[in-house]
């Protein structure tokens, strides 16, 4: 083979580190290799083609021998390149594979020889040419051999060439001597041919090697280059993918800090707002311009929990991060909690600001308390069943038990909370491993029969209900077993089979209809009542399906529903039909028959005709209704009655308040206190009737006011003191000290209270005195701290006494101790029941102690909350209002009234001071004046002819709006005294609501508040 340079390998090493003599050998080496195994492919073929070509000229045992011959040599040269493929440069470098390569060509020359002796031994053409090619592929083997040594051309050629060159001489003739001249030439030009084309290509290696130091620096300093450079660009992409990254962050988080679902505000160390985000102004109601600036403390912070804010605000100053719980303020002043989560801002380890995320928690809140009560009310339950009751986990691990289980069966939460109960008798293991599998179906096991053991070993005979419940993602978290213990009812079991025939008695007995169907509604069994409710015959019932019993297909269908979901039905109501067609009402209860397995089999039920209870139900809703209108009329009635009375009474008792300012001799002062007083008793016993009125429809409210109880005492002594002295009566009072004094509540009905204990005392008393008394119900100092308290009321007085076949009846309505036609007190005897009632609403409760001949104490226990602000006494509002109204401004007043007495007494009350008046004799004259003047207060009537004071404050309101004009003050001055009086004249439009009859002092004042600003 010839030497390609193309082939030679680039040095993977420098010139330094190998020598340039083992470079070169290792090069050549490397290149003969590189050919040896197409080489030995074609000495294969052509052995093979020469063997063929043989056959049949030389022996086949010789032939044979050769040919084997030539298959160990190639298989000797394929072991060199197979160890050539393996070893190392260093095992290439020594003489002994070298030694071996000669050793093979030699063998390989001596086969080849004695291969062209045998050819030119049959003296033929034929033979002579097969000798040629021989020569040649010999002269070829010699020519690619130089790649390793030159020294294996001789050991190779000469072998070879020799015998058959002196073959050809000893022929004798001139046409052979000339082929092997020839032939010698022929292989001395191709021997030193190859040991020139050794020399070159040792030389050409040489010239390698040299530059070989100058191309490996070169492209060692290419290869860095090329790496720096790349790795210069790397860092450039990098910094570029860093800024576009820094970039999109930056977009990401400003979207992030918007997009936000929980409020997020910026601040500085101290605490001060830089930046807040849409949320939180949505949170807490501020907008941006109202929170940068402020102290997030001051803004959000409620005033109870400021040094909590401030301590949360500190501490992300100081560089710490705190999460808490808490509550904050919106604008609106409105609470809610909050989850705050505070976190520093930091550069260079130093904090520059701070953050803080508030979240919404308050639905939670809401929910964890409602959590809390609905555990509360569980477990209260759970605890209230007689039935021993326990809870497990999906695992069987006990996460609670009741009390009863404990009684039943001995161990105690405390014992197996978190593990597991060891209760389960071995026979009843199957049929309760399959009931656990049931429930993590999600199936409910009702009522299994079983066995289980106590904590002692007594076995128990057991009935089993349980079910999963559910978890907020849906799916079974825990499973609820009621055991009940059946054994006592198991051990009567034989004498409730000895008792079945007795109530099979009872069940055909039975008034109400009982039956028994099939799922399918086929009747099983059924009582005579039940053919005698629906008119069948038992064999007509057999054959009958109780579908066709129902009128409406809709109500079969939800009575099936029902059971089908809970196994049973309470008091359904239901229409069926009878065999002749007619309707009935009928009430279900139903439960659904289940075998000794649990299985459904059928149901068994209770009908009820409840056809003549519905009818008897109508007619009672009929009574009711009728009842209610009469209540309604008879309050209308009222009402009506006390505007009537109310209308003359305020001119009554008007003119009387005048006539007491006028000079007056005693007999004429006397007559008109007289008649004031008479006038006030009436009004008194008015309003006795309409509060009965009130209370027995439920429409008597309570007003909760501050006020001081001592003032209220003072007050009732006050007005009834003129009424105790007449008689020679002395009315005290005490004031245990531990009573408050200051406290909330509806004073008003209290003093009404007192009134007419007190008022009735001093009527039924002749002589001594009438004494109150105020102390707490349980004798304990009270706190003031806004707290509840409850305080006993008595009145003492020194009259006759109430027998005790009275004592339960005073309290009733017009009830009197004497109610003969001669008794010696008056009155309607609704003054006790009107305290009784007031007292009930106000939380406490009444009761009287008597002795016949000693006197009476009435006791009455009300519930206030204590006040730490002390109101004003009423003397003071007097003194206050009379210093107030040492000027009074002018003020145009328009009057709107039909009755003239009433014009009259008005008009007397304001004659004296400033105001003006016109009169208008109804509404529809009120509507026509109002426009033509500027009136800064109007007095409306409200019953009145041809317009009442409802539509005529609506019509000037109504103008007010059209005119853009300011709104005046419009009083509604009516006998109509019940609170529903006075919400439908604020309704109308009216600025206040005033009763009749008013006092002249009342009047001055309304008017001066009202027209202050005027």
């Amino acid at each position: 083979m010839a030497l390609d340079c193309n082939e030679i390998h680039e040095p993977t090493e420098t010139s330094s580190s190998v020598s340039e003599e083992v470079w070169v050998r290792t090069e050549q080496t490397k290149t003969m290799y590189a050919h040896a195994p197409l080489s030995m492919l074609a000495v294969t073929v052509f052995s093979l083609l020469l063997t063929y070509a043989l056959w049949p000229v030389i022996s086949h045992p010789v032939l044979m021998i050769w040919l084997c011959a030539v298959f160990l040599m190639i298989f000797f040269r394929f072991i060199l390149v197979y160890q050539y493929r393996r070893a190392s440069r260093e095992s290439l470098e020594t003489d002994r594979w070298g030694l071996l390569f000669t050793m093979g060509q030699l063998l390989n020359g001596v086969l080849w020889g004695i291969a062209g002796i045998f050819l030119f031994s049959e003296e033929s053409i034929a033979h002579q040419m097969v000798l040629i090619i021989v020569i040649a592929g010999l002269v070829a083997g010699a020519v690619g051999s130089y790649s390793r040594k030159s020294s294996v051309i001789y050991f190779f050629t000469l072998p070879a060439i020799t015998p058959i060159t002196l073959k050809f001489f000893s022929m004798g003739d001139n046409v052979h001597t000339l082929v092997g001249i020839m032939a010698i030439i022929f292989t001395i030009i191709m021997v030193v041919t190859a040991y020139r084309i050794s020399t070159v290509a040792q030389s050409s290696l040489s010239h390698q090697y040299k530059n070989l130091g100058l191309i490996s620096s070169l492209t060692a300093e290419k290869k860095r280059a090329e790496q720096l450079n790349r790795e210069l660009e790397a860092e450039i992409d990098e910094r570029l993918q860093a800024q576009e990254a820094m970039e999109s962050e930056k977009s990401y988080i400003e979207q992030l800090y918007e997009s936000a679902q929980e409020a997020i505000v910026l601040m500085d160390t101290r605490g001060k707002i830089i930046r807040v985000n849409s949320e939180f102004t949505h949170l807490f109601g501020y907008s941006i311009d109202e929170s940068v600036g402020n102290a997030i403390d001051d803004l959000v912070v409620p005033e109870e929990h400021r040094d909590e804010g401030r301590s949360i605000t500190n501490t992300a100053a100081r560089g710490e991060k705190i999460v808490r719980e808490t509550v904050r303020k919106r604008k609106d002043g409105t609470n809610i909690y909050v989850s705050v989560l505070a976190s520093p801002i930091t550069i260079d380890n130093r904090v520059v600001a701070a953050y803080a995320i508030y979240r919404d928690i308050t639905k939670r809140k809401q929910a964890e308390a409602a959590l809390k009560e609905s555990e509360e009310r569980y477990r209260s339950v759970m605890e209230a069943a007689p039935d021993p009751i326990v809870v497990y986990d999906m695992e069987g691990r006990v996460t609670y038990l009741n009390s009863a289980f404990t009684s039943v069966f001995g161990w105690g939460l405390e014992a197996l909370l978190g593990g597991k109960i060891d209760f389960v008798p071995e026979e009843s293991l199957p049929e309760t491993e399959d009931a656990i599998e049931r429930l993590k179906r999600g199936e409910t096991i009702p009522a299994m029969p079983t066995k289980r053991k106590t904590k002692d070993g007594i076995l128990l005979n057991i009935q089993v209900s349980a079910s999963t419940f559910m978890g907020p993602d849906r799916k079974p978290t825990g499973i609820v077993v009621i055991l009940r213990d059946v054994t006592a009812n198991e051990r009567m079991a034989e004498a409730l089979r000895e008792s079945e025939e007795r109530y099979r008695t009872l069940f055909e007995d039975s008034i109400d209809a009982i039956y028994l169907t099939t799922l399918d509604g086929e009747f099983i069994d059924a009582n005579q009542s039940t053919l005698n409710l629906f008119g069948y015959s038992r064999e007509e019932m057999k054959a009958l399906n109780a579908r066709e019993l129902y009128d409406d297909t809709r109500d079969m269908r939800s009575f099936i529903e029902s059971i089908e979901e809970t196994g049973y039905v309470r008091d359904f109501e239901v229409t069926l039909k009878r065999k002749d067609g007619t309707k009935i009402d009928c009430l279900f209860n139903v439960s659904m028959w289940r075998d000794g397995t649990a299985k459904a089999i059928g149901y068994h039920g209770i009908i009820r005709d409840i056809t003549e209870s519905k009818q008897m139900l109508e007619e009672l809703r009929e009574a009711k209704e009728a009842a209610e209108a009469a209540n309604l009329a008879k309050s209308q009635f009222l009402a009506t009655m006390s505007h009537e009375i109310r209308t003359p009474m305020n001119a009554i008792i008007g003119m009387a308040d005048l006539l007491k300012e006028t000079p007056l001799t005693s007999e004429q002062r006397k007559y008109v206190t007289v008649f004031g007083s008479a006038g006030e008793n009436l009004l008194n016993i008015i309003d006795d009737v309409l509060d009965i009125t009130r209370v027995e429809s439920g429409q008597l409210s309570l007003e909760f006011k501050a006020f001081n109880l001592k003032h209220i005492i003072d007050n009732v002594r006050d007005v009834l003191t003129i009424q105790a002295q007449e008689k020679g009566l002395e009315i005290t009072y005490h004031i245990s000290p531990e009573v408050p004094v200051t406290l909330t509540g509806d004073s008003v009905r209290l003093r009404q209270i007192l009134i007419n204990l007190v008022g009735n005392a001093i009527k039924f008393s002749k002589l001594g005195c009438v004494t109150m008394e105020i102390k707490t119900q349980h004798r304990q100092p009270v706190k003031q701290d806004n707290g509840k308290i409850e305080l006993l009321f008595s009145v003492t007085d020194t009259g006759p006494g109430i027998p005790p076949n009275k004592l339960d009846l005073i309290f009733d309505n017009f009830t009197q101790v004497d109610s003969s036609t001669t008794r010696e007190h008056g009155g309607t005897g609704l003054g006790l029941s009107i305290s009784k009632r007031l007292v009930e609403i106000m939380g406490g409760s009444i009761w009287v102690d008597s002795q016949m001949g000693k006197g009476s104490t009435f006791y009455f226990t009300v519930i206030f909350l204590t006040q730490t602000e002390t109101p004003k006494s009423p003397d003071d509002a007097i003194t206050d209002g009379k210093k107030e109204q040492v000027d009074l401004k002018p003020v145009q007043i328009l009057l709107v009234e039909d009755t003239i007495d009433n014009q009259l007494l008005v008009k007397s009350y304001l004659k004296m001071t400033p105001y003006q008046i016109d009169i208008a004799e109804n509404g529809l004259e009120a509507v026509k004046m109002f426009p033509l003047k500027k009136y800064d207060l109007v007095l409306m009537d409200i019953q009145m002819p041809v317009m009442d004071g409802y539509t005529a404050t609506k019509e000037i309101r109504m103008w007010e709006i059209r005119q853009n004009a300011k709104v005046t003050p419009i009083l509604a001055l009516t006998a109509f005294a019940t609170h529903e009086d006075a919400q439908k004249s604020l309704a109308a439009g009216c600025t206040d609501h005033l009763t009749k009859p008013i006092k002249k002092a009342k009047l001055l004042e309304t008017i001066k508040t009202y027209t202050a600003t005027a």
